[in-house]
């Protein structure tokens, strides 16, 4: 029986399920997805799927294949940090997705008593029985926009619960917006204090010139070359989570003040590009209490 393949339909469907698979891996894993790269990724990811239809051969080949092209993709999209997680967490929102769509498919189908045109039919099969890509694709375009409008919203609603924090070292202050996590419960080992996360662009003005070079690389295995005076202030963070676990480098500030409180905590500076949405922090709600 022979099979047409129309390319254009399915790369269009690859392409979409690639873009948001690696949007939402990107926001489980904390890190801000950059636009182009993404949309190469996907593009990548969406080439390999119609070729992989139109040039069916060995499963074992193809499997090595796919897992070559996800990994490039998380490569290019994700960068080359924790990429083998950053992979294997794409696979499982790649799956998850691919679950909900289904089920979204069939109840579709269900409801309107027709199939749903997916790009590849046999030519023995007529189309009076199938929903059209003029009805599909639109639906798939007002997803989008749904899903666009549903983050906005949110995105507003989660910065209702920001808070102003200012952090002070030697001379020098800095003000941040920060958003409130109940999540965040890392503490500083020596002392116990909770930590603050922020971005090293946001916090690169307070630090002084002597310890610019440890928080710009975030490297920790050269910090018995730190100077003495700031010694004492610098620390190593013990943290786990989805993607993996880590040691953070921070350092304990002169003073922190959220709103009009004073309060104890220990600052951890990120560099490997991670977001907090539109805020500068992400302040543990234990600071506020």
């Amino acid at each position: 029986m022979e099979q047409v393949v129309y390319g254009d339909v399915l790369f269009i469907i690859n392409f979409s399920m690639d873009f948001l698979s690696l949007y939402v891996t990107a926001k489980f894993i904390h890190l801000r997805l950059r636009l182009v790269p993404a949309i190469a990724a996907a593009a990548i990811g969406a080439v390999y799927g119609v070729a992989a239809v139109i040039l069916d051969g060995n499963e074992l080949i193809s499997f090595f294949i796919s897992a070559a092209v996800s990994i490039l993709m998380c490569y290019i999209a994700l960068g080359k940090h924790l990429l083998l997680r950053h992979t294997l967490i794409f696979y499982a929102v790649s799956l998850g997705l691919g679950g909900c769509m289904t089920a979204l498919y069939s109840l579709a189908e269900r409801i309107s008593g027709k199939r749903i045109w997916n790009g590849t039919e046999t030519l023995s099969e007529t189309s009076s029985n199938m929903l059209p890509p003029t009805v599909t694709i639109p639906i798939a375009a007002i997803s989008v926009v749904l899903s666009l409008i549903f983050n906005r919203i949110t995105s507003k609603r989660r910065n209702t619960s920001e808070n102003s924090v200012n952090i002070k070292f030697e001379d020098k202050n800095v003000t941040l917006s920060a958003l409130t996590d109940s999540g965040n419960l890392l503490t500083e080992p020596i002392s116990g204090s909770p930590v603050i996360l922020t971005e090293y662009k946001k916090i690169s003005c307070l630090l002084p010139q002597e310890l610019t070079p440890f928080f710009e690389s975030g490297d920790i295995s050269n910090l018995t070359s730190v100077p003495t005076p700031y010694a004492v202030k610098v620390r190593m963070i013990p943290a786990s989570g989805i993607g993996g676990d880590k040691m953070l480098l921070g350092f304990m500030p002169d003073e922190v003040t959220i709103g009009q409180i004073k309060k104890k905590a220990c600052v951890a500076v990120l560099n490997d590009g991670r977001s907090f949405d539109s805020s500068d922090a992400l302040v543990p709600s234990s600071l506020l209490e």
